[in-house]
C-alpha cells in the first residue's frame, strides 16, 4: 500500500520557490556574517563516560555517528544534524516523513520499500570561514551503511533495540567480535539499496509502527564514505537543518543553519552554540545558557523552568504466580484504592497517572482511558474476590522498592489500610536496588521456589515515540518486557492486531486507547498499577519560543531547533 505525504510535497514546492528567491542572499556568504535571526546558547551534558577534556568524539578527526550519541541532550543534537526517514514532531504529537517520500508494504507486512527524496544533501564546512558547502545527496546506501554499523557486534554496541526490527540485525550482533567481518554483517542484515533513491527493509516481524522505529538514531543515514574511510570526505558532514561550523575541543560546538536545507523552517535561530557542561542547571542559573534539560525538580521550579509529564512511568507491579495478587479483583482493588493525587501531593518531580503510555506519543491514548480513585468499587471487588477487609490473605505480602521510595511504600500501605481495611502487618517492605527490581519484573516464573516478591516498584521508559512502545510493548502476555504471568486474553489479541495491521492514524489511536482501557480501565486486568510519570524539566530563557512546545503535558521527544524563534 502506497502512502504519500501530499502536504510535504506542497511544502517542498514552497521551499524551492523560496530558495530561488533568496539564493543570491545566501550564496557565498559565511553563515556567521549572514545570520539575521536569533542565536541560542545550549548547555548539554557530555557523552556517557566522557572526560572534561573529551566530552564528545572530536568531529574534526572522527565523524559523529548518530547511534553513538545517547541521552536526551545528545539526542537533540542528532535530531538537528542528521535527518532520518522519519522524525517525531513533538508539536503535532506525530511521526512525520522527512527523507522518505513514499513507501509500500508487502502483503505479509515484512517488506517495506521506500522511495527517498533527492533534495536533501550532505553538507560540511567548505573552508576556515565556516561557510557550508553541499557534498552530495543523501542516498539509500547511506541508510544501509548506518544499519550495518548499528548491527555490528563491536561498532553497534550502543545502538538501541529498534534496530532489531530489521531481519538479521540481532543475529549480526551475536557474531564473534574477534573474527567478525563486514561481509558477514552485510550478509545477515536485510537492508538493501537497489539504487540511490530506493531502500528495501525486510523485517523480523510485522510492525505497523515501523515509521516510529525509524526515528531512532540507528536508522539515521551516515555517509558510506565513513565506512570506507574515504580520506577526502569531511568528517564534519551532516544532513539536517543545522550544520557543524566549528568545534572547540573539550568545550563547545558551533552550529549554523544549513543553507541547502530544502524545507521551510518555522523558527529564526541561525546560530547555536553547544557548550559541554556537567552542571547545565548552574550554567542556566548563571545566565550562560538559553536552554538546558534539567533533572526532575526537588522543589517548585522558578518561572523560567518549565515542567510536565515525561515518558518514564513509575509502576507498582505484580508477580501473579503469588497468592492474593493472582486475582484480577485484588489487583483492581489495590489500584482503585489509591488516590494518586494525595499520594504525590507536594512532589514536583512526578505527575500522577492512571495510564502508562504518554498521550503525546504517536497515536497515543487518551489519559481518561484509565480508572482512578474509586474506593467503593475497590471494596466491592476485593470482597467479591474472597478477601473482604483483606481477610483470608494466606501469607505476608512482600513489597520491594528502590532506595528512597520507602515513604511511598508506607503511604501506599496506609491507603490500603484506610480504604480496604488491610492491616499493615500483612505487608513486608524490602529495599532493593533498581536493577534487580527491574529484573524481578521481567524474570520468568520459578514455579518451584516462587522467588519473585508479590509486589515491586519499577520504572518503564518506552524505546520509541509511538503508542506501541508504551503499555503494548511492556505488558503483552507473551512478548511483553514485564512478565505479568496473566494468561493471554482479548487485550493481547488487540495488541497483536494493532501492531501488525496497517491502519490510518485515527484507527491506530482508537486501538491503543482500547488497549490502555482494557489494561487499566474499569474491568482492566491490571498487570501493573500505573502510579506516576517522572517530570521532565526544561530551562528556557526569556524571548526563546518554540523550545517549550508541549510543556503543559511534558517535554516529550527530542527538541527541534528549527522551530525555535529568538526575539
Amino acid at each position: 500500500m502506497s502512502r504519500i505525504n501530499g502536504l510535504q510535497r506542497q511544502w517542498r514546492r514552497i521551499a524551492i520557490l523560496l530558495l530561488v528567491v533568496i539564493a543570491g542572499l545566501w550564496s557565498g556568504v559565511p553563515p556567521a556574517v549572514r545570520a539575521q535571526g536569533g542565536e541560542v546558547r545550549i548547555a548539554i551534558r557530555p557523552i556517557a563516560g566522557a572526560t572534561e577534556t573529551s566530552p564528545l568524539p572530536d568531529p574534526l578527526t572522527a565523524p559523529l555517528i548518530p547511534s553513538d550519541l545517547a541521552g536526551a541532550d545528545l539526542r537533540d543534537l542528532v535530531e538537528n544534524l542528521y535527518i532520518g526517514l522519519f522524525r517525531y514532531d513533538a508539536v503535532a504529537g506525530a511521526v512525520v516523513p522527512v527523507l522518505a517520500k513514499e513507501w509500500t508494504v508487502s502483503a505479509d507486512g515484512l517488506a517495506w520499500t521506500f522511495t527517498l527524496r533527492d533534495d536533501i544533501s550532505w553538507v560540511g564546512p567548505a573552508d576556515a570561514s565556516g561557510a557550508i558547502a553541499a557534498l552530495r545527496p543523501v542516498a539509500a546506501q547511506d541508510i544501509v551503511a548506518a544499519l550495518r554499523r548499528a548491527c555490528h557486534p563491536v561498532r553497534g554496541a550502543s545502538a538501541g533495540p529498534a534496530r532489531f526490527s530489521v531481519q538479521g540485525c540481532y543475529l549480526a550482533t551475536q557474531l564473534n567480535p574477534l573474527f567478525v567481518t563486514e561481509d558477514q554483517v552485510a550478509g545477515l542484515v536485510e537492508a538493501e539499496a537497489p539504487d540511490e533513491r530506493t531502500l528495501v527493509l525486510r523485517l523480523a516481524f510485522p510492525a505497523s509502527y515501523l515509521p516510529a522505529l525509524l526515528t531512532d538514531p540507528a536508522f539515521r543515514p551516515i555517509p558510506r564514505e565513513f565506512v570506507n574511510f574515504t580520506p577526502a570526505w569531511p568528517s564534519m558532514a551532516t544532513s539536517g537543518p543545522y550544520a557543524l561550523a566549528g568545534h572547540t575541543p573539550g568545550e563547545s560546538l558551533t552550529l549554523v543553519r544549513n543553507p541547502f536545507w530544502p524545507d521551510p523552517l518555522a523558527g529564526n535561530v541561525e546560530r547555536i552554540t553547544l557548550t559541554f557542561s556537567h552542571n547545565p542547571a548552574a550554567a542556566f542559573a548563571a545566565g550562560e545558557a538559553d536552554f538546558v534539560r534539567l533533572e526532575p525538580p526537588a522543589a517548585p521550579p522558578p518561572a523560567d523552568v518549565l515542567t510536565g509529564r515525561g515518558d518514564r512511568v513509575l509502576l507498582l507491579g505484580f508477580s501473579t504466580e503469588r497468592a492474593f495478587v493472582n486475582s484480577t479483583g485484588v489487583r483492581q482493588a489495590l489500584s482503585w484504592a489509591l488516590d494518586r493525587t494525595a499520594l504525590f501531593a507536594g512532589d514536583p518531580a512526578v505527575v500522577p497517572v492512571v495510564t502508562v503510555t504518554h498521550p503525546l506519543a504517536n497515536d497515543g491514548p487518551d489519559e481518561t482511558a484509565g480508572a482512578g480513585f474509586a474506593p467503593e468499587a475497590a471494596r466491592a471487588v476485593l470482597a467479591a474476590a474472597g478477601y473482604p477487609n483483606c481477610a483470608n490473605v494466606p501469607e505476608v505480602i512482600a513489597l520491594a522498592v528502590p532506595p528512597g521510595r520507602e515513604p511511598l511504600a508506607a503511604a501506599i500501605i496506609g491507603a490500603w489500610e484506610s480504604v480496604l481495611g488491610c492491616s499493615p502487618a500483612l505487608f513486608q517492605v524490602l529495599t532493593v536496588r533498581p536493577d534487580p527490581l527491574t529484573a524481578i519484573g521481567r524474570d520468568l516464573i520459578d514455579e518451584e521456589y516462587n522467588d519473585r516478591v508479590h509486589l515491586w516498584l519499577a520504572e518503564w521508559t518506552p524505546d520509541y515515540p509511538d503508542a506501541q512502545g508504551g503499555a503494548a510493548d511492556a505488558f503483552h502476555c507473551r512478548v511483553g518486557y514485564f512478565y505479568s504471568g496473566i494468561p493471554c486474553s482479548p487485550v493481547d489479541a488487540l495488541i497483536d492486531w494493532a501492531s501488525t495491521t496497517t491502519l490510518d492514524d485515527d484507527a491506530r489511536a482508537d486501538a491503543y486507547n482500547r488497549i490502555e482501557a482494557r489494561l487499566f480501565g474499569p474491568g482492566g486486568t491490571f498487570p501493573v498499577i500505573p502510579l506516576a510519570a517522572i517530570v521532565e524539566a526544561r530551562g528556557v530563557a526569556a524571548g526563546l519560543t518554540g523550545a517549550a512546545e508541549g510543556s503543559s503535558v511534558g517535554s516529550y521527544g527530542p527538541a527541534w531547533w528549527a522551530g525555535w524563534t529568538r526575539r
